[in-house]
């Protein structure tokens, strides 16, 4: 366990390993707080990607400013480098 931690604090983990994939179980409309999930949802139409319902969202969490909501942080694993992921996030 000790060498998976220190090997995300390293950034040495693809961001294959760190995508969380979060099903949608309604229409964006029908959210009534906005997660992570939601949030790169929402991206994904702007971009002109169709989601809806049953939809798995994919996206990682990237460092943030203080105070910086979480899916404010999460972003679409083809708009990051290596480097752009939150270790802490993934520790903690």
């Amino acid at each position: 366990m000790k060498n998976i931690i220190d090997n995300i604090k390293k950034k040495e983990i693809p961001i294959e390993k760190v995508i969380i994939h979060t099903q949608l179980q309604k229409s964006l409309g029908e959210y009534d707080s906005i997660g992570p999930h939601v949030a790169v949802a929402q991206r994904m139409v702007e971009k002109g990607i169709p989601v809806g319902p049953g939809s798995i969202i994919e996206y990682v969490i990237t460092k943030g400013k203080d105070k910086e909501k979480i899916r404010d942080r999460a972003k679409l694993p083809e708009e990051i480098s290596k480097d752009d992921y939150d270790p802490d996030y993934y520790i903690n």
